[in-house]
């Protein structure tokens, strides 16, 4: 059996978590007071699949129900954002920004580096360094 390619298994993941969607939503019968949970669950279904094949990346898939929950008016979508836009989230988007950009620059090479230098090569002093690092940087 031939390898699949990347970009097979990118498309396969894709049309897998969408004809699943659809059949998940045809098939499934929670009741008729129960609707809006089928489309919930067969929303959920499509981005599991997305997820475990990685067809788009992780964070598109995390935003599926910011397009789809109004689109199949389960949830207006200022109901669905406002699940998204939360102190705490953001938060941790700005640590995920800040991380993503340290990375890009090399620049947590640089500090480790720095730490070690400044500090030496001890473990207790290795430790230490690392401690006024994370808290300078989380100044």
């Amino acid at each position: 059996m031939a390898k699949l390619k990347s970009h097979q298994v990118k498309w396969f993941g894709i049309i897998t978590g969408i004809v699943a969607l659809f059949i998940f939503l045809f098939l499934a019968d929670f009741g008729a007071e129960h609707y809006n949970a089928k489309i919930v669950a067969a929303i959920a279904i499509l981005m599991s699949i997305w997820w475990i094949t990685e067809a788009v990346p992780l964070s598109v898939t995390s935003l599926v129900p910011l397009v789809l929950f109004p689109l199949f008016g389960t949830v207006s979508s200022s109901q669905t954002a406002n699940a998204y836009i939360n102190s705490t989230i953001i938060l941790f988007i700005g640590g995920f920004i800040i991380a993503i950009a340290m990375e890009k620059w090399n620049l947590h090479k640089r500090i480790a580096l720095k730490v070690v230098k400044l500090f030496g090569s001890g473990p207790s002093k290795i430790i230490l360094g690392f401690m006024v690092a994370t808290g300078f940087i989380s100044m």
